[in-house]
């Protein structure tokens, strides 16, 4: 049986407000979905902080929603969907 750590998603996580989020989060033991618009930002956020995983999307962009949730589907690989809302 595999334990999974609980995800939490953080919009905007690369700006001064979204980094303390993330940290703070990390250091509760969650694990974190980091999105925001520019890869570069996120693999260097990603780098400092163990547990980031980075999401590249824009909300300001209807595609962006999907993006979001395929990156939470990838991490929860053989949940229903039921078990991911």
């Amino acid at each position: 049986m595999q334990v999974r750590k609980e995800l939490a998603v953080v919009v905007g996580a690369t700006g001064a407000f979204g980094q303390a989020i993330v940290t703070r989060l990390c250091a509760s033991g969650l694990e974190v979905l980091a999105v925001a618009r520019h890869a570069e930002a996120l693999e260097a956020l990603a780098a400092r902080q163990s547990g980031v995983r980075g999401c590249v999307a824009d909300l300001a962009t209807d595609a962006s929603m999907a993006v979001i949730a395929a990156a939470v589907a990838a991490r929860m690989p053989g949940a229903s969907e039921g078990d991911r809302a």
